[in-house]
């Protein structure tokens, strides 16, 4: 009895030692995939055509004017002269964009991890006075919001990482 339970430990210890020799790289795997912008479109800012509202974020009161953020999008600007009936004058893009301040006539906010200053005096024609890069803290973009997973190792040069899409693909090389 005591030879059989000394064997099965054995057996038991041996089938622990059992290595997984699935190269991710080589074959079809869920992994987290970067989705990319180029800087260039995170950077641009400008008014268009009011629209509806995909994901609505802090509201900031200015004067008869309502600033209201699309997180992530920007910020719709609405008419609040007539209190109940606030109308939709326009959107104010600013990618990656979940803060808000308003001084005087400008409009304070994040576009991703830079501060800008936008002149809103002529609220049909906002422009942007001023663009500070790096004051806030830097996304972490090297990894997926997810750990003990495969994923495709990010590349800077393909842009800047603004989200991971779980995807079935052949390349995923990284683990964390």
């Amino acid at each position: 009895m005591r030879t059989l339970a000394c064997l099965f430990l054995v057996l038991l210890s041996l089938s622990s030692c059992y290595e997984d020799n699935q190269d991710p790289s080589a074959s079809p795997v869920h992994a987290w995939v970067p989705q990319y912008m180029p800087v260039a479109d995170v950077q641009q800012i400008g008014i268009q055509t009011a629209k509806a509202t995909q994901q609505a974020g802090k509201i900031y009161a200015f004067g008869n004017y309502l600033f209201q953020n699309d997180v992530q999008q920007g910020f719709h600007v609405i008419n609040n002269t007539d209190k109940k009936h606030p109308v939709k004058l326009a959107f104010l893009k600013v990618p990656y964009s979940t803060e808000i301040a308003i001084r005087g006539n400008f409009l304070y906010t994040n576009n991703l991890n830079d501060l800008v200053v936008i002149d809103i005096s002529n609220i049909q024609s906002p422009r942007v006075v001023k663009r500070i890069e790096k004051v806030f803290p830097v996304i972490d973009q090297k990894f997926p919001p997810v750990s003990n997973a495969f994923f495709q190792c990010p590349d800077p040069a393909k842009g800047v990482v603004v989200k991971w899409e779980l995807k079935p693909v052949t390349g995923a090389a990284c683990r964390r």
